[in-house]
């Protein structure tokens, strides 16, 4: 990993940090995203008061990252965020 690569943020935290940055408040609003967020970025749009998540899909990859977003997607159950995913007809 490159020192630039190792100082890039996830976009979800992106997001709630350029909200922080711009005075705007992030309860209760909407986060959109390419994929499902990983457990570290769930904990953060917890804690920002974010509504709901809408994904475009659940990307599959190793069993780490699998299992960060079932840990993810349980704990927006958990604490009633919404979460989306477009185009899945469940």
């Amino acid at each position: 990993m490159t020192p630039r690569e190792g100082s890039l943020l996830q976009a979800e935290m992106n997001a709630i940090i350029q909200c922080a940055r711009n005075g705007i408040s992030p309860v209760g609003a909407t986060l959109y995203s390419s994929f499902s967020p990983c457990i570290h970025c769930t904990l953060s749009i917890v804690q920002a008061g974010i509504a709901r998540v809408v994904t475009r899909s659940i990307a599959k990859g190793d069993v780490h990252w699998n299992a960060s977003i079932e840990k993810s997607i349980a704990m927006f159950a958990e604490v009633g965020i919404e979460y989306y995913v477009l185009g899945d007809s469940e």
